[in-house]
């Protein structure tokens, strides 16, 4: 989705904006679509979720 909302002009000025004008960033279309993918990467399936690799990495530096 990042790459989506880089190779569209518009969009790409608005994903630039996101720290110095934060409305540009929220207001553009892909934004609900780009949020929702980042969500799913960090909250989606068990397995492969952002957390649960974070989890398993932490658990097996404290094991050994």
């Amino acid at each position: 989705m990042t790459m989506a909302y880089l190779s569209v002009p518009d969009d790409r000025v608005n994903f630039s904006h996101i720290f110095p004008n934060p409305s540009d960033f929220y207001g553009a279309t892909p934004y609900t679509y780009w949020f929702a993918a980042l969500l799913i990467l960090i909250l989606g399936r068990e397995t492969i979720a952002l957390d649960t690799l974070l989890l398993r990495s932490v658990a097996g530096h404290i094991k050994s």
